[in-house]
């Protein structure tokens, strides 16, 4: 339970961003995080695959 309710709990961390998530104006990238997005790709790049491969 203080996972979700103890002082730093998820539950009082939440409720902003999936608020923001769920607003009619919002768009993934209306945040820039091509950086974080990189760095998991090469970080998991063994656990995926590309469905298709990249345009020329």
């Amino acid at each position: 339970m203080k996972i979700w309710f103890g002082c730093n709990g998820l539950a009082w961390h939440l409720p902003k961003p999936a608020l923001e998530y769920f607003s009619l104006s919002f768009h993934p990238w209306q945040h820039d995080n091509r950086e974080s997005i990189e760095a998991w790709l090469e970080r998991n790049k063994s656990a995926w695959r590309p469905v298709r491969p990249s345009a020329p």
